[in-house]
């Protein structure tokens, strides 16, 4: 069995990093305190993007459908997510989403429609 993860508990993640079973993929989420810790221990990222062109100027492939946060062959692969959920009214994340929207760009996935990984 595959377990996968997204933190921002760095600090946890490089404490026992060797306690960690190989079937467990840790992805550190971007936008926390500890951010600094990314890149100073190498770890696998996801970074939340608010559009398409975004991610292609940080280089970074979006995952769509977890499929590349949950594969081990891209375990030190960092990675881009679209903005995705409810974001607050006037601000930046908000109006990227809705542009995403209305270009009907997939930037989420319906639990219901979501296939194994």
């Amino acid at each position: 069995v595959l377990f996968y993860a997204y933190t921002k508990s760095l600090d946890y993640w490089i404490n026992n990093k060797s306690m960690i079973p190989s079937n467990m993929i840790l992805t550190a989420s971007r936008g926390g305190r500890l951010d600094a810790k990314i890149d100073l221990y190498n770890l696998r990222e996801s970074v939340v993007v608010f559009s398409e062109s975004e991610a292609e100027e940080k280089n970074l492939i979006i995952d769509h459908d977890d499929s590349h946060a949950a594969r081990p062959s891209l375990k030190n692969n960092s990675f881009a997510l679209l903005i995705h959920g409810t974001q607050p009214k006037g601000t930046e994340a908000a109006t990227a989403l809705k542009i995403l929207k209305r270009d009907k760009v997939k930037h989420s996935y319906s639990r219901k429609t979501k296939e194994a990984v």
